[in-house]
C-alpha cells in the first residue's frame, strides 16, 4: 500500500503542478501584454533604423553614403584616360556613424553594386573602372573617425551608352536588398 500511496502522491503532485503552471501562464500572458506593445514600438523604431537607399543616400548602423554627383566620362577624357569604354563615375561622401572601421572605398564596394539591365536573359553587373578623380588617390583607403566624413569617387565601365545604370544596396552575405537608385546615362 505504501508504494501505491507514493505513486498516487506523485500523480497528484504532477497534476497540481500542471494546473498551477497553467494558472501561472495565464497570469504571465496578462502581464506580457505591455511587453508586446513595447516590442511593437521597438520594431517601429527599428524600421526607422533599418538599412536604406533613398534619395541618393545609403544609410545603415555604421555608415551613411551620400552620392553628390555622377557623370559619364568618354574614353580618353580626364578620369578615363586609359579605358577602352566609357565609364560612369559617382562622387560621394561617407560618414562614419558607429565608429566601426570604415574607409571611403571599402564602404562603397561592400554595400553597392552597379547594373545595366540590357540583357533579357542575364543579370549584367558592371565592372569597376579606374578611379575617376586623382584627388582621392591618397585618401581613398584612409580610416574615417567616428562622426567624420570623407569624400571619394568610384567608376564603372559601361556596356552601352543608353541603358540606365542602377545602383543596388544589398548585404553581400545574405543577399538582402535594401534599395535601388536608377541613373540615366547623360
Amino acid at each position: 500500500m505504501s508504494t501505491i500511496g507514493v505513486v498516487i502522491l506523485i500523480i497528484i503532485a504532477t497534476v497540481g503542478f500542471a494546473f498551477g503552471g497553467s494558472e501561472t501562464k495565464d497570469t504571465d500572458d496578462n502581464n506580457s501584454t505591455p511587453n508586446k506593445v513595447e516590442e511593437k514600438e521597438t520594431n517601429s523604431e527599428e524600421a526607422d533604423n533599418e538599412p536604406s537607399f533613398k534619395g541618393n543616400v545609403l544609410k545603415n548602423d555604421d555608415i551613411q553614403i551620400t552620392i553628390t554627383s555622377h557623370k559619364v566620362i568618354p574614353v580618353g577624357q580626364k578620369g578615363n584616360e586609359y579605358g577602352d569604354k566609357p565609364i560612369i563615375a559617382f562622387w560621394y561622401d561617407v560618414k562614419n556613424i558607429s565608429g566601426a572601421d570604415a574607409d571611403p572605398s571599402t564602404a562603397w564596394i561592400m554595400n553597392i553594386g552597379a547594373f545595366q539591365d540590357n540583357n533579357a536573359n542575364t543579370v549584367n553587373e558592371l565592372d569597376m573602372g579606374p578611379l575617376p578623380d586623382d584627388q582621392f588617390l591618397s585618401s581613398q583607403m584612409e580610416s574615417i573617425k567616428q562622426g567624420g566624413t570623407a569624400k571619394n569617387a568610384v567608376a564603372y565601365t559601361l556596356d552601352d551608352e543608353t541603358t540606365p545604370v542602377e545602383l543596388v544596396y544589398a548585404n553581400v552575405v545574405s543577399g538582402d536588398e535594401y534599395g535601388r537608385i536608377k541613373f540615366e546615362i547623360k
